[in-house]
């Protein structure tokens, strides 16, 4: 029994700290969230003030949530429709040029040599080596073979590693141009979405009290979680729990994505 909550500890141990590690916030973070909090953009005003929990129905304890901050909005207040209602064409140079949140304006922060999600991620190879340690026992194996099972262990702990970050690297080797300037190759657009036609209203499930404007992208779904008591065949009382369907909708508008240069 020792052994077994031993090795519970220790992987939920390890667990911990790859998790800590990833929500751990960054000096660029930081800084980026002291801009939004100190000058909101447009965007964030409305998500603030729109934000919260919103009871729809006493009676069945239904609530509507809405999040008042979201991480990938802007920092830095960003053209509004006026800058393209009324304009000959979408794909047109803005007459205040480029888009200030472009990183050709900002620059490209210099990573760290060192972060607080790095030293965790090593960190947790110790309480991985408690691991390795533990399961001979617990199998009764050699306790030699813990010299097989770590190795085995860094691998796999190795390979999901370089499987999670292959879109990170992907993302930081691909250069960030102006769309008026894009070389042949693999190039990376940063802009803002602008739609070509007005988007329609999306409304959920029918229901004027969830609606949500300028979507050029949507998709919600409304499922109902449901358990049922019956009698099997033995005569004895199971419960089965579920997910049901009850309607779902998606859909989508043409854009252009736009960041001051052109679109």
């Amino acid at each position: 029994d020792d052994m077994e909550f031993f090795l519970g500890s220790q992987v939920a141990l390890f667990i911990a700290m790859l998790a800590i590690g990833q929500k751990a916030d960054t000096t660029v973070r930081e800084n980026i969230r002291k801009i939004r909090e100190e000058s909101p953009p447009r965007d964030a005003r409305i998500r603030l003030d729109a934000g919260g929990v919103e009871l729809e129905s006493f009676w069945r304890g239904a609530t509507v949530q809405r999040p008042t901050s979201d991480d990938l909005g802007w920092v830095f207040e960003p053209p509004g429709p006026e800058s393209w209602e009324n304009v000959d064409s979408l794909f047109t140079a803005d007459p205040d040029g480029i888009i200030q949140e472009h990183p050709s304006v900002v620059g490209t922060p210099t990573p760290p040599d060192f972060t607080t999600n790095g030293i965790l991620v090593i960190m947790s190879t110790l309480p991985l080596m408690g691991v390795a340690m533990t399961i001979p026992p617990l199998l009764d194996l050699d306790s030699g073979s813990a010299f097989i099972i770590m190795p085995i262990l860094f691998a796999i702990f190795t390979a999901v590693s370089l499987v999670t970050g292959k879109r990170s690297r992907a993302a930081i080797e691909v250069p960030t141009q102006k769309v008026r300037s894009i070389a042949i190759g693999d190039a990376e657009v940063i802009g803002q979405v602008r739609p070509i036609s007005q988007p329609p209203t999306v409304v959920v499930d029918n229901d004027p009290s969830k609606t949500a404007e300028d979507l050029v992208v949507w998709n919600w779904l409304y499922d109902v979680y449901i358990e049922e008591t019956y009698i099997n065949s033995d005569g004895e009382r199971e419960t089965r729990r579920y997910w049901r369907d009850i309607d779902s909708e998606s859909g989508d508008e043409t854009f252009v994505t736009h960041d001051g240069t052109g679109g």
